[in-house]
């Protein structure tokens, strides 16, 4: 009795999908992490940005405050020079208003008024109104009493003026226009830095403000929220190093970096940062879709995979199927008492079992692949490879020991699915014991038969012999 061994061990496919949505889900959790960190790092980054740029504008702006300054001072020296000259000649040689027009002309002055000891004007480059000197006479006695030798000072927001004491009682007063000076606090002053950072792209605004109201915007800005009634930006600007947050600004969420504006340690209002997160939005819009990119990879290769294995056990199933077919079938043919032959269309032996090796004098593992015709050359085999199909044709057949034996061949052909053969198999029956009982049994009953008709006619003969 044959023994079925046990088949491979099958690894369900529902194991294989519940291992792959694991692997899944960690993935996706690992994504989500990657994700999350990327996005802090990417506002950590864009945080750092924004106080690299406020830092910027507020040197920008000490920067401005000193050439300003060191201007000013040039400016004050350049009239100082001025007026002592003219002071100088006004006392040795007297100027009149013609004289004091062209030097104004030619050194680019605003004006120059000569005065005497009482402060009344003795001469002038340009007309002067009633009661203009008025308010200058106590700021200008010290110069016409001869108690100070100069004063500088500012007339208004637009004009720079000196004044010098002339040899002899009075003074000389030189006025300078502060255009230039207000021209460079507007090409290079915050204001304008805020401004053209203001129109990069990614930066939605940027605006200096203190708590009465906007100092500089960026384009477009005319309102926001003011410092008073929110907490954020009043903590920010009693801060040190400022803060950020998401807000919300005209329906767009955008990144806010505020920090305090102190040009030269003074705080003068607060600078807040408008960066664009669309950058951010279209980095973890990539990610996300790398995620599910790599998922959805994942789980075609666990399909793949899981797919894979199942053909795999089937096959090795199959597989043990087929050689425990194969046991059984060789073991019936080795059993069986019919020699039993199969070849290709060609001829070549494919099997040949034990009693077919034993009958035809052959060795059954040696004769796998030689032609049949060669191994027996006899003309049944040439008629069963030529298409032929018969069932229990007999022949006469002389074993390798000279016997001469009486044989029934059958022949049947196995075709694929084509139709085409594929196999020929020829099953031979030993009937040389069959043929010699049948032959003997009808030896006998031939004797049986006789044996009456014997004593019959020695019945005759006897009777003859009698007299």
């Amino acid at each position: 009795m044959v023994e079925a061994r046990p088949g491979p061990t099958a690894l369900r496919p529902g194991y294989m999908a519940a291992l792959f949505g694991v692997l899944a889900l960690v993935l996706v959790t690992f994504a989500y992490y990657g994700l999350q960190q990327a996005r802090e790092s990417t506002l950590e980054t864009m945080e750092r940005g924004a106080r690299s740029l406020a830092e910027a504008v507020s040197r920008a702006e000490e920067n401005v405050l000193r050439a300003e300054a060191d201007m000013e001072a040039l400016v004050g020296e350049r009239l100082l020079d001025n007026a002592r000259l003219i002071a100088e000649r006004a006392a040795a040689q007297g100027l009149p208003d013609t004289a004091l027009a062209r030097i104004a002309r030619d050194n680019h002055l605003e004006r120059i008024d000569w005065l005497d000891r009482d402060a009344v004007i003795r001469a002038s480059s340009g007309r002067v109104g009633a009661g203009e000197w008025a308010d200058w006479r106590e700021a200008l006695a010290p110069l016409v009493g001869g108690i100070e030798d100069a004063v500088l000072f500012e007339l208004d927001a637009r004009l720079f003026a000196v004044a010098v004491a002339v040899p002899g009682g009075g003074a000389v007063v030189v006025r300078a226009s502060a255009e230039r000076l207000l021209e460079l606090r507007i090409r290079s002053g915050a204001g304008r830095l805020i401004q053209e950072i203001g129109a990069n792209q990614g930066v939605v605004y940027m605006v200096l403000q203190d708590s009465i109201g906007l100092l500089a915007a960026s384009h477009e800005v005319v309102l926001i929220e003011p410092i008073a009634g929110d907490a954020f930006l009043a903590e920010a600007l009693i801060d040190e190093v400022g803060a950020s947050r998401l807000v919300d600004f005209e329906g767009e969420e955008v990144f806010e970096v505020v920090m305090p504006f102190r040009p030269q340690g003074a705080t003068l209002g607060l600078l807040r940062i408008g960066l664009s997160l669309e950058a951010l939005r279209a980095q973890e819009r990539r990610g996300r879709q790398q995620v599910a990119l790599l998922v959805l990879l994942l789980l075609l290769l666990g399909a793949v995979g899981a797919g894979a294995v199942t053909v795999r056990q089937n096959l090795a199933l199959l597989g043990d199927a087929y050689n425990r077919i194969q046991t059984y079938s060789s073991r019936i043919l080795a059993q069986m008492a019919d020699a039993v032959v199969a070849t290709d269309p060609s001829g070549r032996i494919e099997v040949c079992n034990g009693a077919a090796a034993q009958l035809l004098g052959l060795d059954g593992a040696a004769v796998r692949g030689e032609d049949l015709r060669r191994v027996w050359p006899h003309q049944i085999a040439g008629r069963a490879l030529a298409g032929e199909e018969f069932v229990g044709h007999t022949c006469s057949f002389a074993d390798t020991a000279g016997k001469e034996r009486t044989l029934a061949v059958s022949c049947s052909q196995v075709r694929d699915p084509d139709g085409a053969v594929a196999t020929v198999v020829l099953v031979i029956q030993d009937l040389s014991e069959k043929v010699a009982m049948e032959a003997d049994l009808r030896r006998r009953d031939r004797l049986s038969s006789i044996g009456p008709w014997r004593r019959v006619w020695r019945t005759r003969c006897e009777t003859r012999s009698m007299p």
